[in-house]
């Protein structure tokens, strides 16, 4: 899906393109923002890592809170169980699912365990993570 990310509209692709074999597949604040007004929300899955009381300070919108010590359980679960517990359809290979937390360390942590359950999704870390977020979008 982020091969064919659409901006304002246009049909310009991201520059930087990515595949589930790409070497790096971070992600930074301008293909985020991208991503959020660009994709409709069944073409990605955000998910913020951040325990439930950080995300009361704020959030990117249109993600879903999985905490850290809960994510290898939920995306062990099944479609079913996910979509109860977390509000949205259990991510599968066709979406691409972008992990941030609140500096980029914690997501990479997610990123890390989820690829080695071995699911054959197409993961992402938005390295600057909501500090990055945050300090572009309300400067």
């Amino acid at each position: 899906m982020l091969r064919s990310l659409f901006t304002c509209g246009a049909s310009r692709s991201l520059a930087r393109k990515y595949s589930s074999d790409s070497p790096s597949r971070i992600l930074d604040f301008v293909q985020v923002r991208k991503i959020i007004h660009g994709m409709t929300p069944i073409q990605y899955a955000l998910i913020d890592v951040r325990e439930p009381a950080e995300v009361q300070e704020g959030k990117i919108p249109t993600s879903t809170n999985i905490p850290l010590g809960e994510v290898v359980d939920a995306f062990q679960s099944d479609e079913k169980s996910f979509a109860i517990k977390y509000g949205i359809p259990k991510p599968n290979p066709n979406v691409d699912v972008i992990f941030y937390c609140k500096s980029g360390f914690r997501s990479q942590k997610a990123f890390d365990a989820i690829e080695k359950l071995g699911l054959n999704l197409r993961l992402f870390n938005y390295k600057g993570s909501w500090s990055d977020y945050e300090k572009n979008t309300f400067k």
